[in-house]
C-alpha cells in the first residue's frame, strides 16, 4: 500500500506527464505543477491520519492544475496556477445556497476539505 505522500508524488508525475501533451501555449508551466505539489501536501497534512482519498487531478488547457474531491454531493475543487489557487465548495445543487468559492491560503484549506465530511457548521444540511 502506497503512503500518502508516495500518492501525491505520484499524481505529480501524472499531472507532468499529461502537461506535456498540450501545446506550448496552452502547457502548465513547471511553476504551476509546483505549486500544485506544495497544495497536495497542504492538503495532505490538512487531513486527519487515515482519512486521506486521493482527489481526481489534471492539468487544464488553460494552463492550471485542477484537483478534486468527491464525497456524494459534496465536492471541492482547486484551481492552481501560477498566481496561486482558487477553491470551489459545492455541497448541493443550488449554486447560490449551496457553493462557496473564493482565493486560497494555506491555513484556509482545512475549512473547504473539512466540508466535504459533512462537519462544516456554515453550511446548509445536504437534502435527500
Amino acid at each position: 500500500m502506497k503512503t500518502s505522500d508516495e500518492e501525491v508524488a505520484e499524481m505529480v508525475a501524472d499531472i507532468t506527464r499529461f502537461a506535456s501533451a498540450y501545446d506550448e501555449c496552452n502547457r502548465v508551466t513547471a511553476a504551476t505543477i509546483a505549486l500544485a505539489e506544495t497544495w497536495l501536501k497542504f492538503a495532505l497534512a490538512a487531513t486527519p491520519q487515515g482519512a486521506w482519498k486521493r482527489p481526481h487531478s489534471s492539468p487544464s488547457a488553460c494552463q492550471e492544475v485542477i484537483v478534486e474531491w468527491h464525497n456524494g454531493a459534496r465536492q471541492v475543487t482547486l484551481f492552481i496556477d501560477d498566481d496561486g489557487a482558487q477553491y470551489v465548495k459545492s455541497w448541493g445543487k443550488n449554486i447560490v445556497t449551496e457553493m462557496e468559492d473564493g482565493g486560497l491560503t494555506k491555513d484556509g484549506l482545512v475549512a473547504p476539505l473539512r466540508g466535504l465530511r459533512g462537519d462544516d457548521e456554515n453550511e446548509a444540511p445536504t437534502r435527500q
